[in-house]
């Protein structure tokens, strides 16, 4: 065969291996891409979908969105990394319908993913089968699907296999698209909104230059001077990357400074989802139907951060495999990472961890060690791929005794067998049988009875099938129509020409933000909370919130303390604290659902409307300063009136002017932007009901003005008698040296790039070296 009909046939394989895995993946997100089915549940329909609604209206209009003023009476928007405002897989949301763009947005992420692993594991030599077999085991597994809900979990652990392979190809060939693209990467995964997966990551990749050698093919120094040099590109990629979203990562580290995550997180909240057994028990066997909809409702506190780890049965059958090859370092380095992952994983169930809390830096700013499971999860999906290889490389020259698969199959068995013994409902037998099918397959293939064809089909096809039947469920879709039917008591809302706002949930009965309507099954529950406008839910239809998710993942006080004062105030008081926080709309959820053939039956007194809550604009005559401890006692206390007097912790500016009037004439919102015109006779102020925040600049009648903190919680601007135009202006604290930095940052990465392709013309190829010699 010549070299060319061999590279001929080489590419045609790799093509098919290719188009192998789109098709698997076409297959199993045909109802997303052309049925019109979205994801939802959990965080997916509470917060991923309205916030990049949000972020969807933003673009269409051709606005960068600094401030959300839909939720928590007004919140950072750009500064939260959730959004993803500058995340660059976030264009998909400037086509112009949603629904395409939300699932064009997810699918992408799960083909990054499979596209990521396949590269990666032929970078590192792996067989076409064995590539294919990690991307579907990466981009199909339970730990990915229930990543999905939790949004940033899911956007930055896509990342990291593209993440290696690109710098595995600098280290290979030393050429600077390899590190632009890598420094590009790091950027991305910082973007996905999961910082502690980033540092994993790149923690991972360092240990990983330690551990495997580079595969040469330029001239290179001494291997460890090579090292050095690689640890070093490797240092500078991750500056230059976070260099470039300067103008992203400044204004978080500005907006964190208003966050309980600056003062650490107490270990508690911290460890408060770890791995548990029950939920690890799913790496060996899923259980039956964990997400489907037709169940009775699973309460919260029940369903747990991540529903599986499932990534098919044979990933604990290759680890087991894999002990026998530990002296490959490649697996060795992935067979350690599994376990220091599920060492992290398990947090507060592990007696070690509260040390791994206490003494590694940076560890109280996170939440949840079950997250730390990714790492387990890509070391078992790198595992599958480079355990085939050696599996079938060694039995085929007949270095691997033939009981040695066999007893790793009854060991995988086992476990799945003891699994199946826990409370859960959960069906072994198609586990049990995919584990015999290979067994027999291998044996026989050892024994020359059936070629390396039929081992690979058996492989391929069962491990497909696996994942898809058993994981199908913990992705469920609903028709779009789900999100875009607006619920019957938004359009009353919305009819108000004032602005006002909504709140959904408790409000005699103590506010649980978590907890789902009752219903006869999670589906109709679900339905419920839709109708109901569960917050963040209503902001798609153009509500707006006095609160949210308390704090989102950024955790501010000021939102902690409102939700606190709701949460432990008596239900007397509770209904002041809306009606002061500019809340006219309440949505009863204080009494059970009524359903009407699992449909939920949602009547017009569920909608109640204070008529006396205070507006979202309005004309004091005074201020006075009280400390802030006593502030919202004072503010929530039924004998003060906020119209006569706003509360300031610090001394008033204006002097106070006897028998003084004034009233709002007009409110206007724009994007990052509020307008309000007054008239008044004398010294007074005016009180804006949205949030304070630093980053509100305000400009009296053309001239800059002066933003007060005003009864805790909101903005006050103090005015002199007549008319005027007040205009409230938000800019990110940090975005402008942002925005500096990382332009700098994009010129000196054009310079190493350029520094690295001459470097690179003075250095021949090894090839030619060699054959000068």
């Amino acid at each position: 065969m010549t070299p060319s009909t061999s590279s001929f046939l080489s590419r045609m394989q790799s093509g098919l291996a290719v188009l192998f895995l789109a098709a698997g993946l076409l297959f199993f997100f045909w109802p997303m891409l052309f049925e019109g089915k979205v994801p939802f549940d959990r965080d997916f329909t509470l917060v991923t979908y309205p916030v990049k609604h949000h972020l969807h209206q933003a673009y269409q209009q051709g606005i960068l969105p600094f401030w959300n003023p839909n939720v928590h009476a007004g919140t950072p928007y750009f500064a939260e990394l959730h959004p993803g405002v500058f995340y660059p897989p976030s264009l998909f949301f400037f086509i112009e319908d949603f629904t395409t763009a939300l699932n064009l947005y997810y699918v992408f992420h799960f083909a990054i993913l499979a596209a990521g692993t396949y590269l990666l594991m032929r970078a590192w030599r792996v067989s076409r089968t064995g590539a294919v077999a990690s991307a579907w085991t990466a981009a199909l597994s339970g730990f990915i699907f229930s990543s999905t809900y939790l949004s940033n979990l899911f956007l930055g652990a896509v990342w990291l296999p593209i993440l290696f392979w690109a710098f595995e190809r600098f280290r290979a060939t030393g050429r600077a698209r390899w590190f632009v693209l890598t420094a590009f990467l790091i950027a991305c995964q910082t973007l996905a909104a999961c910082p502690e997966i980033n540092i994993f990551t790149c923690g991972l990749l360092g240990l990983w230059l330690l551990f495997a050698p580079a595969r040469r093919e330029q001239a290179t120094p001494a291997p460890r001077l090579l090292w050095v040099r690689h640890m070093g590109m490797l240092l500078l990629a991750v500056v230059l990357g976070l260099g470039l979203i300067a103008l992203q990562l400044l204004p978080t580290y500005q907006l964190m400074q208003h966050s309980h995550r600056t003062d650490g997180i107490d270990y508690t909240l911290h460890t408060e989802w770890s791995l548990s057994s029950a939920t690890f028990e799913t790496f060996f066997l899923p259980h039956a139907a964990e997400m489907n909809l037709t169940k009775n409702v699973i309460p919260v506190e029940q369903s747990g951060f991540l529903e599986s780890v499932y990534l098919g049965v044979f990933a604990p059958l290759f680890i087991v495999v894999g002990l026998r090859f530990w002296r490959d370092r490649r697996i060795l380095f992935w067979l350690v990472m599994f376990a220091t992952g599920l060492f992290l994983a398990f947090g507060k169930y592990n007696p070690l961890y509260v040390w791994v809390y206490e003494w590694v830096p940076g560890m109280d700013r996170f939440r949840y060690p079950e997250k730390y499971f990714y790492v387990s999860a890509m070391a078992s999906v790198f595992l599958v791929g480079l355990v085939w290889d050696r599996l079938m490389t060694t039995t085929t020259e007949r270095r691997l005794g033939e009981k040695w698969v066999p007893g790793a199959v009854l060991i995988a068995a086992a476990a799945v067998v003891n699994t199946a013994l826990a409370p859960e409902v959960r069906d072994a037998t198609p586990s049990l049988l995919i584990l015999f099918a290979f067994g027999l397959t291998h044996t026989l293939f050892y024994f020359r009875k059936v070629g390396p064809g039929v081992l690979r089909a058996v492989f391929l096809m069962s491990l497909f099938l696996d994942l898809v039947v058993r994981n199908f469920g913990l992705f469920p879709l609903i028709d779009k129509s789900y999100y875009e039917t607006e619920p019957v008591m938004a359009a009353a809302i919305r009819s108000d020409p004032e602005p006002n706002r909504l709140y959904s949930g408790r409000v005699v009965e103590d506010p649980d933000r978590f907890r789902l309507p009752n219903g006869p099954t999670r589906l109709a529950a679900l339905v419920a909370m839709k109708e109901y406008m569960y917050p963040f839910l209503g902001t798609v239809y153009g509500m707006q919130y006095a609160d949210g998710m308390p704090g989102l993942a950024m955790g501010l006080k000021d939102h902690f303390l409102w939700y606190r004062a709701l949460l432990h105030a008596r239900p007397e008081t509770r209904f002041r604290i809306l009606k002061r926080s500019n809340v006219k709309y309440w949505i009863d959820v204080d009494r059970p659902t009524a359903y009407v053939e699992g449909s939920p039956l949602i009547l017009p007194d569920r909608l109640q409307v204070f008529g006396d809550a205070l507006p979202r604009a309005f004309w004091v005559p005074r201020a006075r300063q009280v400390s802030p401890e006593r502030l919202l006692g004072l503010y929530y206390a039924e004998g003060f009136d906020p119209k006569r007097e706003v509360l300031l912790t610090q001394s008033p500016p204006l002097n106070e002017i006897s028998a003084s009037t004034g009233w709002v004439k007009s409110l206007e919102y724009a994007s990052n932007r509020v307008t309000v015109r007054t008239q008044q006779t004398g010294n007074g102020y005016l009180v804006l009901l949205d949030s304070y925040l630093p980053g509100w600049w305000v400009r009296v009648d053309g001239e800059a003005g002066l933003v007060l903190r005003a009864n805790r919680f909101y903005r006050a601007v103090p005015l002199g008698p007549g008319s005027h135009t007040v205009e409230f202006t938000f800019t990110p604290v940090g975005w402008r040296e942002g925005l500096a930095f990382s332009s700098v940052s994009a010129v000196l990465l054009v310079l190493a790039a350029c520094a690295l392709r001459r470097r690179n013309r003075t250095t021949p190829p090894v090839e030619t070296i060699e054959k000068s010699l």
